[in-house]
């Protein structure tokens, strides 16, 4: 008996000592990946339009090598439970895995070609045209959580807006009393057409094959001095002499002006920035001021609401 009792006690002690000398804990079990995303504002503060909303649908991609795998998963936002997806990525073993996710999702994971018209700037339909991308969050079966989010004030790992934003801001001037009869404003002449890559997260316009179309906004009934416009949202795009024209229709009157583009944003629409022009209506015509460079954020309109 007692030498049972000492051989039970050596393998015993045998066990402990082969799980003491292991320099990995394993998890043979199922780890998915846990997404969260911040989307990162490039000037100012954080704004009310740089959050998700319920049903925001992203597709994440990993863009490690190894045995975890996984493009263009569908996972979708509500606000009680965050991102979730009907089939996650899954961890196969203990190596960290990179990430890369894009904004909105598309079924196919090809690159998104859109000719953008006045009818996707309206609020239901602005989000579809707001591409954005985040790239380079890690994570591991240990250590699940993929945190796509900023650093600081940096943009870290955060969803980037791809695209360009541009904000007009009304004044009645010289001879004008109010903005209500302002009935009409239009943006003339850019290129409408262009492309987001979902891999890169690059939307630019098409050069090869361009679509120089105007946007035609009508208004009605403004009663604010100044009124500011909703915003308009175009692939990002240089312009001939660094500029773009605008008309203004206000008591019958149709004025035009040409707006010179920035040199703090290379003299282009570049992705991620709202432009903002303050446009005084005289009575003998148009008076322009500097552009107003601002991050990503929402416009309050007499028309409604916007998420630029």
């Amino acid at each position: 008996m007692k030498a049972i009792k000492f051989l039970v006690m050596a393998a015993a002690a045998t066990v402990f000592a082969a799980c003491s000398n292991d320099t990995e804990v394993v998890n043979d079990g199922l780890v998915a990946a846990q997404v969260n995303a911040e989307i990162y504002n490039i000037v100012g503060t954080r704004a009310a339009g740089t959050t998700w909303a319920d049903d925001d649908e992203i597709g994440i991609s990993v863009t490690s090598t190894g045995l975890t795998t996984g493009t263009n998963v569908k996972y979708t936002y509500d606000s009680k439970n965050g991102f979730t997806s009907s089939s996650p990525i899954y961890f196969q073993d203990l190596q960290e895995v990179t990430f890369n996710a894009y904004y909105p999702f598309n079924e196919t994971g090809e690159t998104i070609s859109k000719t953008i018209t006045a009818t996707d700037q309206t609020a239901a339909e602005q989000p579809k045209i707001d591409y954005m991308f985040a790239r380079g969050a890690t994570a591991s079966k240990n250590a699940p959580a993929v945190n796509f989010k900023t650093s600081g004030d940096e943009a870290g790992t955060s969803f980037q807006h791809c695209m360009s934003q541009l904000t007009f801001e009304f004044k009645a001037g010289t001879g004008i009393d109010n903005l209500s009869q302002l009935t009409q404003y239009t943006i003339k002449s850019l290129n409408m057409a262009g492309t987001f890559d979902t891999e890169t997260g690059v939307a630019e316009a098409n050069t090869t094959a361009p679509e120089i179309k105007d946007l035609v906004f009508s208004l009605s009934g403004i009663q604010e001095n100044p009124y500011t416009a909703e915003s308009v949202i175009i692939f990002p795009q240089g312009t001939t002499n660094n500029a773009f024209d605008i008309e203004i229709t206000f008591a019958g009157q149709t004025y035009k002006a040409t707006l010179a583009l920035p040199a703090t944003t290379d003299n282009k629409f570049k992705a991620g920035y709202n432009l903002k022009y303050t446009v005084t209506i005289n009575k003998t015509g148009l008076t322009i001021g500097d552009a107003e460079i601002f991050g990503w954020k929402t416009v309050q309109g007499n028309n409604g609401f916007a998420e630029m």
